[in-house]
């Protein structure tokens, strides 16, 4: 529904970027979670975004579908850019995508702090930020604050929450 609904605001108004850049991001998404996918959700996406940004090159919600849709193409070099240029946009976006992209993309301590960063500016965050800081921490073998940080976290409606915790037992 949201995504027809999109599609719909964009046609009838086709020059608003943040609609675009909502639609790529809804695009992104099913292809990456599988919602009610549709062949092609990646060039949607890329095309969607494109559109935003070229429509509002300053508008960090264009910058930040841009980064979503590359980082799902595996083009990290242009991920990278896309979600720097999105939070210099708009430093104070606690809910801003980019700062997990980051962190995906292997620059964990840079996307850790940004994290941390955001549970600060918004101290109603989602849960599951926290539970991205307890992987960080199992990925450096500190198992004993991998689990403190997905307890603190406290998403047990995550599905990374008990896998993360076994493994840092397991360990």
């Amino acid at each position: 529904e949201a995504r027809e609904a999109l599609e719909r605001a964009v046609d009838q108004a086709p020059a608003n970027a943040d609609c675009w850049a909502m639609l790529s991001w809804v695009y992104s998404h099913e292809h990456a979670h599988g919602f009610n996918v549709r062949p092609g959700s990646l060039e949607r996406a890329l095309a969607a975004a494109r559109r935003a940004v070229d429509i509002a090159p300053s508008n960090h919600l264009a910058q930040q579908a841009l980064a979503v849709v590359l980082f799902f193409r595996k083009e990290t070099a242009g991920c990278l850019s896309a979600a720097e240029r999105a939070i210099a946009l708009n430093p104070l976006d606690a809910s801003n995508e980019a700062i997990f992209l980051i962190t995906f993309t292997g620059q964990w301590e840079r996307g850790c702090a940004l994290i941390r960063r955001a549970m600060e500016l918004n101290p109603h965050h989602p849960r599951w930020y926290g539970l991205v800081l307890g992987i960080n921490e199992y990925r450096m073998a500190n198992y004993c604050t991998a689990v403190d940080e997905v307890a603190k976290a406290n998403a047990p409606e995550v599905f990374w929450t008990n896998v993360v915790l076994a493994a840092a037992h397991g360990r």
